[in-house]
């Protein structure tokens, strides 16, 4: 919980920076947490200094945790930097054919530059029930002021809003928000459609906070999720889904104590279902760079498909 306090002081510093907590901010930008980057990366966005444009840019192109890139990319724009720029990066894969999805943040990094806080926050304060696109845009601008607004919605949406608000937690980056998305990362005891969606989307939450303390919650995410295999309605096309954004979620944490887990997903064989987690298995030793390193070594000298995987991990550090 030390981390997840400090990052959120420095969170709330961020909302209005002054010259003088500069420092404290970039040398947040070289923290060995995600979290820590990510904020950083805001409160000098917010400060919008060109000096610190040189060393966002090459920041941004060294960083492999995606929510922490998206960052650094918006950022990049508020000191002087071009979008066309950062969309272009954001827009290319990271890791040779290893990690997924990567327009999303190119997306996401439009909603942040092309639209107003004040506007969406007056829209949504006048339909707080009707506007999920409204609540995901305001918290990808991660103000502290609108935890509030969140609380709001799923009031008044109810189950309607449940998901979205999930998923705006994780947008906001505020660590307070750490709770909720841990108490639906457990929701294994209610209606199947329900829990799964709440599952996933507090999972991938949890991996875009970028905290330590989110380590253990996904860790027994991703055994529980196992264990109800074979059980009535946990068919593999359910299951699997959840199990593969837990382990993407544990890869944006970059926490070396993940490196055991994902060693153990690296042998999956072709036209097995366990194949589909190998992929994010092989993202997450990316993500963790040299300090997986030593294990990819001792694994790549063995046989098998863990260990062709393996190679093929210590050659993407290594490009």
């Amino acid at each position: 919980m030390r981390v997840a306090r400090r990052v959120e002081g420095l969170f709330r510093e961020a909302a209005q920076p002054r010259l003088g907590g500069r420092s404290r901010f970039l040398e947040a930008l070289v923290a060995e947490v995600p979290a820590a980057r990510r904020v950083g990366s805001l409160g000098l966005g917010r400060l919008g200094r060109g000096e610190d444009k040189a060393q966002l840019w090459d920041r941004l192109q060294e960083e492999r945790v995606e929510a922490v890139r998206l960052a650094l990319a918006v950022a990049w724009v508020r000191c002087g930097g071009k979008t066309k720029g950062a969309l272009d990066l954001l827009s290319l894969r990271v890791g040779p054919g290893l990690a997924a999805k990567p327009t999303m943040w190119a997306d996401e990094l439009r909603d942040v530059l092309e639209t107003d806080p004040g506007d969406l926050r007056d829209r949504l304060d006048s339909d707080p029930g009707g506007g999920r696109e409204v609540l995901l845009q305001l918290c990808g601008h991660q103000w502290p002021e609108d935890v509030g607004r969140i609380h709001r919605v799923w009031q008044a949406a109810g189950r309607r809003g449940e998901h979205a608000c999930l998923e705006a937690t994780g947008r906001l980056g505020c660590p307070s928000g750490r709770s909720s998305l841990v108490d639906g990362l457990d929701e294994m005891h209610v209606d199947p459609g329900r829990g799964l969606a709440h599952r996933r989307i507090s999972a991938e939450a949890l991996g875009r906070l970028g905290l330590p303390e989110g380590f253990r919650p996904l860790k027994r995410a991703l055994f529980a999720e196992g264990a109800t295999l074979g059980e009535p309605g946990a068919g593999l096309g359910v299951q699997f889904p959840v199990r593969e954004t837990v382990l993407c979620a544990l890869g944006e944490l970059q926490d070396r104590r993940a490196i055991p887990l994902f060693l153990g997903w690296l042998g999956g064989e072709v036209e097995r279902p366990q194949d589909e987690l190998r992929l994010p298995a092989m993202t997450g030793l990316w993500k963790l760079g040299e300090a997986a390193v030593p294990a990819l070594e001792a694994t790549s000298r063995k046989s098998g498909p863990a260990a062709r995987s393996a190679r093929a991990v210590l050659s993407a550090i290594f490009l």
